[in-house]
């Protein structure tokens, strides 16, 4: 049998899932209007007879929570996790400290192992307590966005970020606190959206409060422990049983006051062992301080003891609330459990301390007040009564809801139920909501006597949830899964997640068997495509271009296919096709697309973005980066994260290879950003290799070391190779160690041309090249700078490369007179949109060392100080050191700033170089996914740092003046006006 990931209050067959929602569904007939005012703005001395008393005991985690949340209302950031067992006072105590936080916003939800199929469902119950008017222009956000049914767009990512930005516009009214019962088991997406906020706030009115149950940290996708302790602005609260003492003054508040007899706190304490549910129980029992309490033998057993004392009545009304399992009208609740008078017999169950109920106009709201009385409810409440009043719930509610209890109304076997969920499943997967429709196929699944028809429901909803990558819930199956008859869907379920899970022991060759067996199967044409598609992206990651192509292109022949699957077959295909470098991507790019994108928004943004990526990769760096930029843009509108993934990589390459370091840092961040929010670190071996390319030309080689590392670690295949080759040969390159630096280029250049390394070729072929004549490898290096002039010849982003190499080649063999003019010309070229300033710099660099060998020393001097210049102008500080060397002792003063943004942290580089560019406060939030109020605390601390005072100085600081334009250099300006 799978996990239990269900409560008691359901069958065994609503345990498959991750399962559709009871509570909080706005299915509900009038709960949705009825929820009244949230139970904590409600006075702790306000309470109803068998209510627990005021609040005692936990002044310690009190204090830390209000030095908090004074730290909140100053302007900084908190974030505090509380754990504590089931029925502890988490809740409780939350509760009570937002009594002290009037002046606060309070966003509250509860997770629920229910829900957890239900994508963005906490962060749904968080807006919905923010005012309409409030979330205009929050299109991932509205009261019509975060839908049960949201589609297949909506990413933890793009949520994330629409949240931060709502959390900076509403602090500007007052503080906020959000505050998340149960975390872990809120729906996966919720949880990765609210780990993207607390990594991306810092210097806002934000207190953030999550409370989670020990026992079932490792089911939750977020390690909320290792997020909070890995921030300085985090708190972990434990909560432990109460002392003798609270016991003590919990039982005199319980009796008005009445002091306990000798011996009865200990013997309460004893009983109880201090925990504060089980300790409620007992006192409702007492009618006497002076009665000695009964033991309590078990978790279950406080709750058990009083159902025998309840009214007839008020024992069908718990029951009734235990199935419905969530806030609902009070007259709903009498309904299902077949009561004329609901209120008479509530009154004995809330004087019980089992519900609690909240009025809001004329209509009231029950519910039960806590997990372990509810479940303890149903575990003696009989299967037969439990299928009556699923049976008597089902007509009242609407939605998934209504489908959870027909289910559970349901005998063993319901051949007609499962028909009907069958077919809510196919309209579900319309809509790309995957999860609710395996959560349909499984239990129509366990709805069926139908061996094979069972199976293939089951084998259905694993291949669906391999599909989005829903690993966990997959991996719960798979011994059903190998359990079932041998079919194709087995094989094919079998091997896409041995594939997926990088299982050698289980090859493509299965998976390609299953493709061909589904191919030929009636009705199996999705099943086949997905096979295809999977076996394309192997291929692809393992170098295969050809093989990826070969299955892309069989699944485009497939006559029924789905708009989602053409278009990952397509994106494959072009991918393929760019295994002969980014012309020949192009050409397949506009073959696959058209002269004009499709009008889906999904073909328009992918067009954007590859057609972006392989411009660039061509050397069309400016327009390139323009289309992947509209293509992000337009992604942000649909919530498309995979295209951040790529397109940030990708835009982080073109700014390092345009001369834009910070610029690239920014991006390779925001690409790890997405993949570490969407738990899909496919591209960590291009955005760490990239980091530490930048780091090692910095001079920076221990921040380089070890990015190299973590790109090395993170490599998943061939087709992540260039990237973390170039880190290590710009390593070797930065330190002037040509020999070094063919080394590590070798598993690169080493590669059959059909593994894709030419599609990185403007990137790495002039690095070779350099390295191969440096080293003295005439034969080779002829070769290498035969192919750059043939790329050169259509590519002007390498055409000061190959006259800078091909000068240093002639130099390298005695022919000075054509390194002159090589170089010379190299340096006279007009400057061109998309060239490389390090090859300029290069180059320059050359010609001065030339002009000074041959006692030229004003002039040589001069080109030697304007590629110090450049080197400073890109932040390239090793290879700037370079030419100090060559100055040494020349009468040229120091550039007029090194680093210019030296012992800054990461981010306040980050805002330091955006605002210097011009950028609004508001602006660079956006860019870096922070708040404006974040932004406006860095500025601070920068201004402090370089001791000034405004957004122009700092674009000065940022910008720099080069000797060029302030005249510092007037023997160098003279000679390279001229």
């Amino acid at each position: 049998m799978r996990p239990n990931h269900w409560r008691v209050t359901v069958p065994s067959r609503l345990r498959r899932s991750g399962v559709v929602s009871s509570r909080g569904e706005r299915g509900v007939h009038g709960l949705a209007l009825d929820l009244g005012s949230p139970s904590w703005r409600q006075a702790d001395d306000s309470r109803q007879p068998g209510e627990p008393g005021r609040f005692v005991g936990r002044d310690h985690e009190l204090g830390r929570f209000r030095e908090c949340a004074e730290r909140v209302r100053s302007g900084l950031t908190e974030v505090v996790v509380v754990e504590g067992e089931a029925g502890i006072g988490k809740t409780s105590l939350i509760n009570r400290l937002l009594q002290d936080l009037d002046d606060f916003l309070v966003l509250r939800a509860t997770g629920d192992r229910s829900e957890t199929d239900l994508p963005f469902g906490v962060v749904d119950q968080l807006t919905r307590y923010v005012p309409g008017d409030q979330l205009e222009g929050f299109t991932l956000l509205g009261r019509d966005a975060l839908t049960p049914y949201p589609g297949n767009h909506m990413s933890p990512f793009s949520v994330g970020a629409q949240l931060t930005r709502l959390l900076d516009q509403l602090q500007s009214g007052s503080p906020i606190a959000i505050v998340v019962d149960d975390v872990n088991w809120a729906d996966d997406s919720s949880q990765r959206a609210l780990a993207f906020v607390i990594r991306r706030l810092w210097a806002d009115r934000v207190l953030l409060v999550f409370a989670l149950r020990p026992e079932e940290v490792s089911s939750a996708v977020v390690d909320w422990r290792r997020l909070v302790a890995g921030i300085s602005n985090g708190h972990r609260l434990v909560l432990d049983t109460l002392s003798p003492e609270d016991v003590t003054e919990w039982a005199e508040r319980e009796f008005a006051g009445r002091s306990l007899p000798p011996g009865t706190a200990e013997a309460l304490h004893h009983v109880t062992r201090g925990h504060p549910l089980y300790l409620q129980t007992v006192l409702a029992e007492m009618t006497n301080p002076r009665l000695v309490p009964a033991p309590v033998p078990g978790p279950l057993s406080a709750a058990l003891r009083q159902f025998g004392h309840l009214p007839v009545h008020s024992r069908a009304l718990l029951e009734a609330l235990a199935v419905l399992d969530t806030w609902v009208p009070l007259r709903l609740a009498g309904h299902v459990a077949g009561l004329d008078d609901a209120e008479a017999a509530v009154q004995p169950l809330i004087d019980a301390g089992f519900v609690q109920r909240r009025t809001e106009g004329p209509t009231s709201s029950v519910s039960l007040r806590h997990d372990l009385q509810r479940d303890a409810v149903v575990s003696t409440t009989s299967p037969q009564r439990l299928r009556e009043l699923h049976a008597a719930a089902a007509p009242l509610v609407s939605g998934p809801a209504r489908w959870r209890h027909r289910v559970a109304a349901a005998g063993a076997t319901s051949p007609g139920l499962a028909a009907e969920l069958e077919e809510a499943a196919a309209k579900a997967l319309e809509t790309g909501d995957v999860e609710r429709a395996a959560t349909y196929l499984l239990w129509a699944a366990d709805l069926l006597s139908d061996r094979e028809r069972r199976e293939r429901l089951l084998l259905t909803a694993a291949a669906h949830l391999i599909w989005v990558d829903k690993f966990s819930r997959v991996e719960q199956l798979m011994d059903e899964v190998r359990s079932c008859e041998p079919t194709t869907l087995r094989d094919l379920v079998i091997a896409a997640f041995a594939t997926s899970q990088r299982d050698s022991a289980v090859s493509d060759v299965r998976l390609a068997q299953a493709m061909e067996s589904a191919e030929a199967a009636p009705d199996m044409e999705w099943a086949a495509a997905m096979a295809g598609i999977r076996l394309g992206t192997y291929f692809i990651i393992n170098g295969q271009g050809e093989e990826g192509a070969r299955f892309s292109r069989r699944v485009l022949r497939m006559n029924s296919l789905g708009l989602h699957l053409a278009r990952r077959a397509k994106i494959n295909l072009i991918y393929s096709a760019g295994f002969h470098g980014a012309r020949a991507a192009l050409r397949q790019l506009d073959e696959s697309y058209g002269p004009t994108p499709s009008e889906s928004e999904d073909f328009k943004a992918d067009h954007l973005m590859w057609r972006g990526i392989y411009r660039s990769l061509a050397g069309e760096l400016r327009s390139g980066a323009e289309d992947i930029q509209s293509g992000l843009d337009l992604g942000k509108v649909i919530g498309q994260s995979m295209l951040d993934e790529f397109g940030q990589i990708h835009l982080s390459l073109i700014r390092y290879l345009s001369g834009a370091w910070d610029d690239a840092v920014i991006s390779a961040r925001k690409s790890i950003l997405v993949q570490s929010t969407e738990g899909r670190p496919w591209l960590y071996a291009h955005s760490y290799g990239l980091l530490a390319s930048v780091h090692a030309g910095r001079g920076d080689f221990v921040s380089a070391e070890r990015c190299a590392r973590t790109a090395d670690d993170s490599l998943l295949g061939v087709s992540c190779l260039a990237w973390v080759v170039m880190a290590k040969a710009a390593i070797c390159q930065a330190k002037g160690d040509h020999r070094a630096t063919l080394d590590a280029m070798g598993p690169l250049t080493d590669l059959p041309e059909t593994a894709g390394q030419l599609l990185f070729e403007l990137w790495w072929a002039p690095m070779h090249a350099e390295a191969l004549i440096e080293c003295d490898r005439k034969a080779e290096a002829e070769k290498a700078l035969e192919r750059l002039k043939t790329l050169a010849a259509d590519t002007p982003y390498l055409r000061l490369a190959q006259s800078w190499l091909c000068g240093r080649f002639a130099e390298r063999n005695g022919d000075h007179r054509t390194a002159r003019n090589m170089y010379e010309r190299a340096v006279r070229s007009p400057a061109h949109i998309d060239e490389n300033p390090i090859h300029r710099a290069f180059a320059e660099q050359a010609y001065g060392a030339a002009l000074l060998a041959e006692d030229h020393a004003e002039d040589g001097y001069a080109w030697l100080v304007a590629a110090r210049d450049r080197f400073v102008s890109v932040t390239a500080f090793a290879f700037a050191q370079r030419c100090e060397e060559r100055l040494a002792g020349a009468q040229y003063p120091e550039p007029s700033t090194a680093d210019k943004l030296a012992g800054m942290t990461e981010r306040e580089r980050h805002v330091a170089h955006l605002v210097g560019n011009g950028l609004t406060n508001k602006e660079v939030a956006g860019e870096l996914f922070i708040s404006t109020h974040t932004v406006d605390y860095h500025l601070r601390n920068i201004y402090a740092k370089l001791g000034i005072s405004n957004r122009h100085s700092l674009r000065d600081h940022v910008r720099g003046v080069s000797a060029r334009r302030t005249g510092m250099y007037p023997r160098a300006d003279a000679f390279l006006n001229r």
